[in-house]
């Protein structure tokens, strides 16, 4: 583990990947399986059904959207009612509730933190604004090709 104390004072950048809502919202990972047992994701199987010119492919993608994308587009973090969901935006809250006490601990000019993601869904500002609603922290999220997390005092 490292120490808050090592890094408090280090320009810090997080990279969050697409797993990191596992729980919360389903992943590409299909139950449809290969010849050899392993299971497809949704990309490699798009890419099998374009290259084969395989009619599904269209379908396929609608699947996406209905069950990927759709969902993550209409969360709510107040709605989640399963145990597991909501340990996955628990486990968010902790983690901004941490990058924000660091930077408290920062000069006004350096407190900064970039948080990249790779994921479609938008947890990280679902619970930042959340925080921000509960007026237990000052800050400002900046959403664009990246998140950076700037704390005001």
């Amino acid at each position: 583990m490292i120490a808050l104390g090592d890094i408090y004072d280090k320009d810090i950048n997080f990279l969050f990947g697409s797993g990191a809502s596992f729980g919360l919202l389903p992943t590409l990972r299909l139950g449809l399986r290969k010849d050899d047992g392993q299971r497809w994701t949704l990309e490699e199987l798009a890419t099998h059904f374009e290259n084969t010119n395989d009619g599904r492919y269209i379908p396929l993608f609608m699947h996406y959207y209905t069950s990927c994308i759709q969902p993550a587009q209409l969360l709510d973090v107040g709605s989640v009612a399963d145990d597991i969901g909501k340990n996955v935006l628990e486990n968010y809250r902790i983690f901004l509730q941490t990058v924000l006490s660091m930077l408290q601990r920062r000069p006004a000019l350096v407190r900064r933190c970039n948080l990249f993601t790779t994921n479609y869904d938008g947890c990280i500002p679902l619970v930042a604004d959340d925080l921000l609603r509960r007026g237990s922290y000052d800050f400002v999220l900046n959403e664009i090709a990246s998140l950076e997390v700037v704390y005001e005092s």
